[in-house]
């Protein structure tokens, strides 16, 4: 997104301002059952004349000048310009990057994983018949089968629904990891690169600083994984996947699916990630990058830290959507701290920047 998002405004450090540490977001979401629907005819989109009047830097949607001095304010590069010089390598050892991967890491026009296993042609037909079915459910209230395929609107796995029966059907029709890899090298001839550019160079600069990566998703490990495979990027070794996985018999055709109780859905994905020990206790600080709302709210399953408190997040949010509803983009700014113009043409090229910057001394020598 070179062309619609500009260099970032400078993060050192600034004269100390009081910026508490963002709160809690809003309780998690009952919902979230299905895959996106059709999207808003409505577009609004604010010209960069308004968004230099807002404060917010030229190329941005949204900008939150007190929640990136928060961010800073947390990692200890607040030093209120006494010339201080900030240790890049302890800035690196209090962060942490959780990354959801379906129209984040993977661009916004590709099949998500979900999409991808249940409308290929090469799947059953009556696996491809059983998932349309449910998609159709899933958008309508009145469907004759909606209380048996989803369960009464206000049970405890009603978050989960989509997934467990998606699930299900896969196990019974045996859907195969020659199915997954076959269905993926399609998309690619389809598409092209199947990951955002720049997710290369982020993750290089978080393996160079041994910056934890979480992948957190409510797709498909096997899906993740070949869409990496067959862009030729390779996953930092100080990264994991924390989605749904594939359970393969001897002939490699699925035979379960893990996590099960919860599975990974929007919200059992959250539920996950506090599974993951001896990895993100010792890091304070999240930078967060997702493309739908919830994303912004990943934190809310961050592991407890070892000193006590909740993690400080700074929030990047992609909105894929250029003809989005002013509901929509309201939800988004109220969601996200840092929001790109043009979400479904940017890269990671300014999350690089963000986190490179942060990455750098007082004294402004570069670490990246």
């Amino acid at each position: 997104c070179a062309r619609a998002c500009p260099l970032l405004p400078s993060l050192r450090p600034r004269q100390a301002m009081v910026a508490a540490v963002a709160a809690a977001t809003a309780a998690l979401p009952a919902g979230g059952v299905s895959p996106p629907g059709p999207p808003p005819k409505r577009q609004r989109q604010r010209p960069t004349a308004d968004v230099a009047a807002d404060g917010w830097p030229a190329g941005f949607r949204k900008w939150d000048d007190v929640a990136v001095r928060s961010f800073e304010s947390a990692l200890g590069i607040d030093s209120g310009g006494a010339g201080v010089v900030v240790d890049s390598g302890a800035i690196a050892k209090r962060l942490a990057m959780v990354l959801d991967f379906d129209l984040t890491v993977s661009k916004a026009d590709v099949a998500e994983c979900h999409h991808l296993i249940g409308t290929d042609q090469v799947m059953p037909p009556a696996f491809l018949e059983e998932c349309a079915l449910l998609w159709d459910v899933a958008g309508d209230p009145k469907h004759p089968r909606r209380f048996e395929l989803y369960g009464p609107e206000d049970g405890p796995e009603r978050p989960h629904a989509f997934w467990n029966v998606f699930h299900g059907y896969m196990v019974k029709h045996k859907i195969s990891a020659e199915m997954v890899q076959v269905a993926a090298e399609a998309e690619k001839t389809r598409r092209g690169m199947l990951l955002r550019p720049g997710i290369r160079e982020l993750w290089a600069l978080c393996e160079r600083h041994d910056v934890p990566v979480v992948i957190l998703s409510a797709g498909i490990v096997q899906v993740i994984e070949a869409y990496c495979r067959l862009d030729e990027v390779e996953l930092p070794p100080n990264c994991r996947v924390v989605a749904n996985s594939m359970v393969f018999d001897r002939n490699g055709c699925c035979v379960d699916m893990q996590p099960s109780v919860p599975p990974c859905s929007r919200v059992g994905k959250l539920l996950r990630l506090r599974e993951q020990s001896g990895l993100l206790e010792e890091r304070p600080c999240a930078l967060l990058v997702g493309d739908k709302p919830i994303d912004a709210t990943m934190a809310k399953g961050y592991p407890a830290l070892n000193g006590g408190g909740v993690p400080t997040t700074l929030s990047f949010g992609f909105l894929n959507d250029e003809k989005a509803s002013d509901e929509t983009i309201a939800e988004y700014e109220g969601a996200f701290d840092v929001i790109p113009h043009s979400g479904s043409e940017c890269g990671f090229e300014m999350v690089t920047r963000i986190l490179a910057s942060l990455l750098k001394t007082h004294s402004g020598t570069a670490c990246d």
